[in-house]
């Protein structure tokens, strides 16, 4: 008896040891990359000569389901696809509701979005920024800025700077005139606010970055701007619009909702482009469902990836409801248990 215990206790000190070991490894590489990461040393450059390896793309499937290995191809592979991608060819068939917003039309038109802000205030913002970051390929860091440009900025006259629309007509795309000019519109926002957002939507030029090098230059006509900072606001107002017609369905068709024991009415959960809804396991309801969510696609141009739809069930969902559910909306994933969301 006493020989099991010694031997358990010996395992348990031995696990511990073993542990304390890795965690002492573990914060020698820690050590190692915050001293040497960032110097020009060995240990750096292996570093980035293991992640561009890791990165590095030496095939892809095209369209046409063939493989491309030479690296032009590659290239032209992969402009052509985003070009298509962000290419507009959606059609508006109905128009925002906006009668949604009418409780914050009066409070956003009185906003100041459009003034122009003073030296104070432009200061301050470059200031805010990390001297050694860059803003973009060029190179220049914030400090260049705020040494070399700002006193050179200052010095220039603004009342004899023209400023002029440099758009033609046919430029302002149709996703501007789907979900995000409307909806701005509809808020209440004053008219100078939507054309400086129609304008910055508008002038919108991407590149593809591949293996390092920077391939095509062209125009796209839906979506937003990755990286930029006003990117993730702009497509929040537009995509509340989803959940302001989930809530006015839940408080017009209450017996739609998903009942469970808390007392808490939760219709929909949404996180940046994901959504989770809960609805009742009723044909009725999940009909309601899909006509708001085909509304909103037409209203807005945007489209459901449809590959990406699960479906979840109560214990108590019966098997023939879940299989009308597939061959009436589409879906294919069908799972009857929690899956983490994020």
């Amino acid at each position: 008896m006493g020989s099991d215990m010694d031997l358990q206790l010996a395992n348990e000190n031995l696990l511990e040891l073993i542990n304390m070991q890795e965690a002492l490894y573990a914060q020698k590489a820690n050590k190692t990359r915050f001293c040497e990461g960032d110097r020009n040393s060995k240990y750096y450059h292996a570093c980035i000569n293991y992640r561009r390896k890791s990165n590095t793309i030496h095939k892809i499937l095209s369209q046409e389901e063939h493989w491309i290995t030479n690296a032009e191809g590659i290239a032209n592979d992969a402009v052509h696809y985003f070009q298509k991608l962000f290419r507009s060819n959606s059609t508006v068939n109905s128009t925002i509701n906006a009668t949604l917003f009418d409780k914050e039309r009066e409070f956003n038109n009185s906003l100041s979005l459009t003034n122009i802000p003073d030296e104070k205030e432009i200061w301050e913002a470059l200031k805010s920024i990390d001297s050694i970051k860059v803003a973009g390929p060029d190179g220049f860091s914030a400090d260049f800025y705020k040494k070399e440009i700002w006193e050179a900025l200052k010095s220039i006259d603004s009342t004899k700077v023209a400023g002029a629309d440099g758009f033609s007509a046919d430029f302002y795309k149709k996703a501007w005139h789907v979900v995000k000019g409307e909806v701005l519109i509809s808020r209440g926002f004053s008219s100078s606010f939507v054309s400086l957002i129609s304008r910055w939507l508008s002038n919108n030029f991407h590149s593809i970055l591949i293996n390092g090098s920077t391939h095509g230059f062209f125009s796209a006509s839906r979506g937003i701007k990755q990286g930029d900072p006003l990117s993730p606001t702009i497509f929040i107002l537009a995509f509340d619009y989803l959940s302001r017609i989930l809530n006015e369905l839940a408080s017009r068709k209450p017996h739609s909702l998903y009942s469970h024991k808390s007392s808490l009415l939760i219709n929909h959960l949404a996180f940046a482009d994901d959504i989770i809804i809960f609805t009742k396991a009723s044909k009725c309801a999940v009909k309601l469902l899909l006509q708001n969510l085909e509304t909103f696609q037409d209203v807005s141009g945007m489209k459901f990836n449809k590959q990406k739809y699960l479906s979840i069930y109560s214990k108590q969902c019966i098997n023939e409801f879940k299989s009308w559910v597939v061959d009436f909306t589409g879906l294919k994933n069908v799972v009857s248990k929690i899956v983490t969301f994020l």
